[in-house]
């Protein structure tokens, strides 16, 4: 195998040229191996396993720095730059992170998991490097629609560094990608006026073998104009950008010649190359966005093999859906994650009431603002790691002025095999800061639809935060009167939290339990059960620090209730990755850790 062949980084550089094709095909197939057995991304890594080894092959990461933006798409990289032994274990506890990590790797110079941020950030890195170094920065063309990702380019260019910026243009972000941006990138690839015009000329020229070297260039000149009036190299060249492309991510040779006179400059310079999602594998590049962060699969059929389950997120869409049925003014917005918040059929059913605005969380909450202005009622569903992306506009847009917006932000918590990058647990502490805004997190199906339903009716801002797995259909309180212990717990993990009182209550235990869903502002209930018991635990999967134990702590000394209280939740550090159960248990926050700690009370 050609495979055994690359053991650290640079080997690559080492291969023949016509050894390159079956390298190709052994890296695919080793990624979809390990990511139908482990999880994983895997359309956008199969697409970019071309690029990435021309990458190699040119660059000296010694000294060069390449940057991946999102970081989603590094699988090959990994296996290029001496974790090819380690992959197996990609995304397990203790194993190989499924984005860039320094700790692995000094081919990884940043740990990265959100869009947009690499160009300004591989700047910094430019101008900070001594003279003849090349900052490289890969990026999608979903990424490019990211303001941040606008900024770094207007920038660099006033900057004028050494920075040569990648543009791999293949159509998806996790969603089908939309914006002006992105639909000017698609039309030059496919416009057929510029495909005829590239053939014929490179039919003429092969037919003209007396030609000299000065008419080639006037035709390679004349093909280059063209292509700028319809495409979008006016708009880089314009911002002071040299751009180069389109080019076949799937070319070696193509590839190697382009880039290969692209790093000799030392001007910010953008590439264009179009590439394919999910190349190499039918079923991923007949489905890009299932198999974009796809679930242990069967290779044979593509189909996932994790057992069928109501999740939260479907609870949610269900509910929206008949919402929807009834209310004309209800409008769904999402970030570029359509089927990842399960809006598919809202925008099935209801496609004029439907917007994926891109990759742009603060655009999507400043225009869910200006609909709630207009009267309409706008819910705006993203993952709650990257709804951290969008406070400015919750602030200012949102409630600085009082606007009645639902935002229902999925996998909240720890979200598992992803990581820190993607771990959701400081959205009670952060958004508890805001005036005005009701934060929720339902402990059952049953709740969420109950407080989606509210949200519609608040004449205020609304946030419900759910996880990224399953739930219980209803959960109760259990009630003990003149209970020494009371346990309150917030949210998904109030089912967590249940299973560990009752087996309290077989040891003898003194001990009430009451989940419940209201983070701000806390529910009378809780402050009544709070108040009646000698002991009061409260549990949340959230940074202890600001989260929904010290909203109780602030609640009771206003009230002027001294009690003894002791917090259950996520430690003030970032949590690595792994299964959910491996996390909780790390951070003490499942069912056997919050047991014993509660135990550990009782025995006080």
């Amino acid at each position: 195998m050609i495979l055994d062949k690359i053991n650290q980084t640079g080997d690559v550089k080492n291969l023949r040229p016509e050894e390159l094709p079956l390298l190709t095909k052994e890296i695919r197939q080793l990624i979809i191996e390990v990511v139908a057995k482990n999880g994983g991304h895997l359309s956008s890594n199969l697409g970019v396993v071309e690029l990435t080894i021309c990458l190699h092959r040119l660059l000296d990461l010694k000294k060069d720095t390449l940057i991946w933006d999102v970081g989603h798409q590094t699988y090959t990289h990994k296996i290029l730059t001496g974790r090819k032994a380690e992959f197996e274990k990609l995304r397990t506890y203790h194993g190989l992170s499924g984005f860039p990590e320094p700790n692995e790797s000094a081919a990884d110079p940043l740990r990265t998991g959100h869009s947009s941020t690499s160009i300004a950030t591989g700047l910094g890195i430019a101008c900070a490097k001594k003279e003849g170094k090349t900052v490289v920065v890969v990026i999608g063309d979903a990424s490019l629609g990211g303001g941040v990702a606008f900024e770094g380019l207007n920038q660099a260019a006033a900057a004028k560094a050494n920075l040569c910026v990648i543009l791999n243009a293949n159509e998806m972000a996790i969603s089908p990608t939309t914006g002006g941006l992105a639909l000017s990138l698609t039309r030059v690839i496919t416009n057929p006026r510029l495909e005829s015009f590239r053939q014929h000329t490179q039919t003429l020229i092969k037919k003209m073998p007396f030609l000299g070297p000065e008419t080639i260039n006037f035709f390679k000149t004349m093909e280059e104009g063209v292509k700028n009036l319809l495409g979008p190299a006016e708009l880089f060249e314009g911002i002071g950008f040299r751009y180069f492309g389109p080019f076949d991510g799937h070319n070696f040779s193509q590839l190697t010649e382009a880039l290969e006179k692209v790093f000799k400059l030392s001007t910010p310079r953008l590439v264009h190359v179009v590439t394919k999602k999910g190349k190499g594998y039918p079923p991923a590049e007949a489905d890009p966005e299932n198999f974009h962060s796809a679930n242990r699969f069967s290779i044979t059929t593509g189909k996932s093999i994790a057992a069928p389950e109501l999740e939260y997120r479907e609870a949610f869409a269900e509910e929206l859906v008949r919402q929807a049925e009834k209310r004309p003014e209800i409008i769904a917005i999402t970030a570029a994650m359509t089927k990842g918040v399960g809006l598919q059929n809202f925008q099935k059913l209801y496609p004029a009431r439907f917007f994926d605005v891109g990759i742009a969380e603060q655009a999507a909450v400043a225009f869910a603002a200006g609909l709630a202005k207009g009267g309409e009622r706008p819910v705006v569903a993203i993952y709650a790691t990257f709804f951290q992306r969008a406070f400015d506009q919750v602030f200012q847009e949102i409630c600085l002025q009082g606007r009645p917006v639902t935002f229902v932000l999925c996998n909240n918590g720890l979200v598992g095999p992803d990581g820190s990058t993607h771990h959701s647990l400081y959205s009670f502490s952060y958004l508890r800061s805001l005036p005005g805004l009701s934060i929720l997190a339902p402990f059952s199906y049953r709740e969420l639809r109950r407080l989606l339903a509210q949200s519609l009716n608040a004449p205020f801002p609304t946030v419900i935060l759910f996880p990224k797995d399953a739930g219980p259909e209803n959960l109760e309180s259990i009630e003990e009167p003149k209970a020494a212990i009371s346990v309150l717990a917030a949210g998904n993990i109030a089912e967590t939290a249940c299973r560990a009182v009752l087996r309290l209550k077989n040891d003898g235990v003194s001990v009430s339990f009451c989940p419940t869903s209201s983070i701000k502002p806390l529910d009378e209930d809780i402050i009544q059960k709070a108040a009646a018991a000698d002991t009061v635990v409260t549990i949340e999967e959230n940074s202890l620090l600001g989260g929904f134990g010290s909203a109780v702590l602030e609640c009771l000394a206003e009230k002027n209730l001294k009690k003894n209280v002791r917090m259950i939740g996520a430690p003030d550090r970032f949590i690595t990755f792994g299964s959910r159960p491996e996390l909780l248990a790390e951070i003490g926050l499942d069912e056997e850790g919050i047991y014993r700690q509660i135990k550990n009370v009782a025995k006080m």
